[in-house]
């Protein structure tokens, strides 16, 4: 973190300068004073000296309160840019595999996949770059990304989206992703048959719940603790400290992850207006 005097303006530092000369000044002149009055101009002045001192001090501690708050949210949001940012390749270095693929086979799917593409690089292009956007156009958005799944794998996949939400509300975009692109990656890719992919998605009050479960071959598994899910716990921290709980199970060949979110009262009714 910067220093104070890599951040503090010069116009904040000569403030403090000429008020500490003040401040010299008072207190140089008060012993010339007449002191015979116990009360009198010594007295007095020294009092205007100590409070004049007092806030300055409160004003400095105050000042750095503030500059320190301003850094705090700056860093917090360079993160998020650098976290929103390592998504978008991620997600089109998947994708454009699964494309290539699909273009040597010369399949009739090609068209289909490159429209549903499109429109998902104009979801992430636009509404990405948002800091909150509307949970049904996230929710649009991983619709398209499991047709897009559907398109890709020659393979019966038994797919299940539900959702329970009470009213629209604002989340970050491109949150929930990650664990779905996880639970193809290791799981229906690896499958030769029986692959499924189940996720609830519920806001009740002011309570998140997404869950998804899917099952793997335990041969073929791998660490799935990539880049994506290590992004979805930094950007959870940041977004929502103390207020989210990521819960992972991996038990009998079947892998379960829920997240729950407390939402707060902007998040509900910024969605409303």
């Amino acid at each position: 973190m910067p220093q104070v005097s890599e951040v503090m303006s010069h116009k904040q530092w000569r403030f403090y300068l000429v008020y500490a000369i003040f401040l010299l000044v008072i207190f140089l002149i008060s012993p010339t004073m007449d002191q015979s009055d116990p009360y009198g101009p010594h007295f007095q002045l020294r009092i205007v000296f100590w409070l004049l001192f007092l806030h300055m001090v409160v004003s400095w501690v105050v000042n750095l309160w503030k500059l320190n708050q301003q850094l705090r949210n700056e860093r917090t949001y360079a993160e998020l840019s650098l976290l929103k940012s390592q998504i978008n390749p991620h997600f089109f270095f998947n994708t454009l595999n699964n494309l290539y693929g699909l273009a040597l086979e010369k399949s009739d799917q090609t068209p289909e996949l490159i429209l549903r593409l499109s429109g998902m690089m104009r979801y992430i292009i636009y509404q990405g770059q948002h800091d909150w956007v509307s949970l049904q156009d996230e929710i649009d958005y991983l619709n398209n990304f499991i047709e897009l799944q559907h398109v890709r794998f020659q393979k019966r996949v038994s797919v299940s989206f539900n959702t329970a939400i009470e009213q629209d509300i604002k989340v970050p975009p491109l949150l929930f992703i990650n664990l779905i692109e996880n639970a193809y990656k290791h799981g229906v890719e690896k499958l030769t048959d029986n692959a499924y992919v189940l996720i609830n998605l519920t806001v009740k009050g002011q309570q998140l719940t997404f869950e998804i479960a899917n099952n793997y071959d335990p041969t073929e598994q791998n660490d799935i603790i990539g880049i994506g899910l290590s992004n979805l716990r930094k950007r959870l921290m940041l977004l929502y400290p103390d207020k989210h709980q990521l819960t992972i199970t991996d038990s009998q060949n079947r892998y379960h992850v829920i997240l729950v979110l407390t939402l707060s009262e902007s998040n509900i009714s910024g969605a409303l207006t």
